[in-house]
């Protein structure tokens, strides 16, 4: 009986909480893309694991002037896409009949396939200071920064003191086209004068795939002009879109842009 009343009182105890929210959707159209979330980037992982998602931060010393805790890894945008090796088999294996052929993919052998980078965010929690991409050359791929509350009232959405709000986005239009296998450098810092459980320096990278139409292979020459970003084809409008990475204003002049954004709500 004592634990029945036990329970009672938790129940009653027990907050309920109720969430509005809005979708919106736009009839499907032939130039309308898919997009999906890339593999990258956690900063806990490395180029063989996508990592722990979670990590901790230690005080900082009390004669650490900066005090702030920085956090870098490499990882693969999407990783090896599998190889498909055709081969002829005998049906009594798989359900064919004899000398037809079957596809089989065999996982970790690098294949180049390119997709088309859409749109980025960064993910932090309290006491994050910015999250950042780099191209293996040093060019800054995206920097995504929170803001946080400041002196909002309880009840005010969008501005609770002491919590982030918002992350700045990094929006590439047109898109960027990149490796699968095009290898990035992700950094997560955090302010370390008090330490921090359970953190994440995550990066939130949308991609679609490039029709099987586009050629991608724009010769070994233009590796020169790219420089030492991996060695993909870039072409130079999409190098030209670097300078504007950061404006996260662009998001959209183009109907392609626009309606493929309306699907980033489950990234988020």
């Amino acid at each position: 009986r004592r634990q029945q009343q036990q329970q009672q009182q938790q129940q009653q105890q027990q907050s309920v909480f109720y969430l509005r929210y809005t979708l919106t959707y736009t009839p499907m159209e032939e130039e309308i893309k898919s997009l999906y979330q890339a593999s990258c980037c956690d900063a806990s992982g490395d180029e063989s694991r996508q990592g722990n998602i979670e990590y901790d931060i230690p005080k900082c010393k009390e004669d650490d002037e900066e005090c702030v805790h920085v956090l870098e890894t490499i990882q693969l945008l999407h990783g090896p896409a599998p190889t498909k090796v055709t081969t002829a088999t005998s049906g009594s294996d798989i359900g064919t009949t004899k000398g037809e052929e079957a596809e089989e993919e065999k996982e970790g052998e690098e294949e180049d396939v390119y997709v088309d980078v859409v749109y980025m965010v960064g993910h932090l929690h309290r006491g994050g200071i910015s999250n950042t991409l780099y191209f293996m050359n040093g060019t800054t791929l995206c920097e995504s920064f929170p803001t946080y509350g400041t002196t909002g009232k309880v009840g005010e959405i969008g501005n609770e003191p002491g919590y982030i709000n918002s992350m700045s986005a990094c929006t590439f239009d047109p898109p960027l086209r990149m490796k699968t296998t095009e290898r990035i450098r992700v950094v997560g810092v955090y302010d370390a004068s008090e330490a921090h459980t359970g953190v994440m320096s995550l990066f939130y990278i949308a991609i679609a795939d490039v029709d099987a139409d586009v050629d991608n292979d724009d010769d070994d020459d233009d590796d020169d002009e790219v420089g030492a970003s991996g060695g993909n084809h870039w072409t130079t409008t999409h190098l030209d879109s670097l300078a504007d990475v950061n404006e996260s204003t662009r998001a959209g002049s183009n109907s392609w842009t626009t309606h493929a954004l309306r699907s980033l709500a489950s990234f988020i």
